[in-house]
């Protein structure tokens, strides 16, 4: 067992977490560049929030349909995937165009606090 901390926060790992944590952490260091896209990937998984974000949505489901088809990913697959991103998008919009007619004060009200 291995026990990492920040002197604030500690979190327990397992041997076989831990070999498998050094690699990863041998692999970014090797891969600098490869960081960007990580942290891009990171992010849509932490902000989607299905239909209300088509965009993420839509990345974070053609990863898991990578993932389920153990990288065996075909153009159907996509191709269902990009259909279904067009028609939450499209949505999106509508629901955007709905919400700013019906209630515009309080759109503008969480616009200027944002």
């Amino acid at each position: 067992m291995f026990y990492l901390s920040d002197g604030v926060n500690g979190t327990e790992l397992t041997n076989e977490e831990y070999t498998e944590l050094r690699q990863h952490l041998e692999w970014m260091r090797k891969r600098e560049d490869d960081l960007e896209y990580i942290r891009a990937v990171r992010e849509v998984v932490a902000n989607n929030r299905g239909c209300t974000t088509p965009t993420e949505d839509f990345i974070e489901r053609l990863l898991l349909a990578y993932l389920s088809t153990g990288g065996g990913l075909t153009p159907e697959d996509a191709e269902r995937n990009l259909q279904e991103f067009r028609e939450a998008f499209e949505n999106m919009v509508e629901t955007t165009h709905y919400l700013l007619g019906k209630y515009p004060e309080i759109l503008k009200a969480e616009l200027r606090q944002a």
